[in-house]
């Protein structure tokens, strides 16, 4: 919505980061305990959105861990919830190569899942090796 050729001040997305789209499945945690397990389905240096299942609620402004294979684990405080899904902002932002090696964990789990998938007889790699991310 507009005002006089200003927009109000919720419709002006304040994010500085550009987000990029992933899907890398993960272990969440919060302080209390509870796990869960999750999807990130965006990423940017200072944040994520994640999915959950239905049966998980989150709770706003509460801190969550996010466990990934193969990269140190985040932690970050929930700052929005729509449904099945909600938004993280990173306690510690993210270095752009760190981000940049979800996206490329993210597009490997989905070149091997669209592979095993296809399970035809010509392809010349029928699995691909375990992604070479440092613990």
């Amino acid at each position: 919505m507009t005002i006089s050729g200003v927009e109000a001040d919720e419709d002006r997305d304040r994010r500085w980061a550009l987000r990029r789209s992933v899907e890398i499945d993960v272990d969440l945690s919060d302080a209390e305990g509870l796990s869960c397990a999750a999807t990130v389905t965006d990423i940017s240096e200072d944040g994520c959105m994640i999915r959950v299942t239905p049966e998980h609620d989150l709770v706003p402004d509460r801190l969550h861990t996010i466990k990934v294979t193969g990269v140190r684990v985040l932690s970050g405080h929930v700052i929005w919830c729509s449904g099945c899904k909600a938004g993280l902002a990173f306690s510690e932002p993210l270095y752009p190569a760190q981000v940049q090696d979800f996206v490329m964990k993210s597009h490997y789990t989905r070149i091997s899942r669209n592979m095993a998938k296809k399970g035809d007889a010509n392809d010349y790699l029928p699995s691909l090796p375990p992604f070479p991310f440092e613990n």
